[in-house]
């Protein structure tokens, strides 16, 4: 992303009862324009994008289990 990126590992089996799955989270931040009615100033929005995808231990390694899911959120940083 043009900021950062942000990986952090969840294990819902702890919260959700979902006994062996992980759930790993990846957060990345990209400039965005903002919707203002007096006009978008580049640099005064940014969109976080919010990657979760589960996983499960085969023995050997983590295989992804369905599809990732994806969001979407718009942040603005400034006046």
């Amino acid at each position: 992303g043009d900021y950062s990126t942000n990986v952090s590992v969840i294990f819902p089996s702890d919260m959700e009862g979902e006994a062996g799955i992980i759930l790993r989270r990846t957060s990345d931040y990209e400039d965005a324009e903002c919707d203002d009615p007096e006009g978008a100033i580049y640099g005064n929005c940014i969109e976080r994008i919010v990657r979760e995808e589960r996983l499960a231990w085969n023995g050997t390694k983590l295989v992804l289990q369905g599809e990732p899911q994806e969001r979407r959120y718009l942040m603005q940083t400034g006046p």
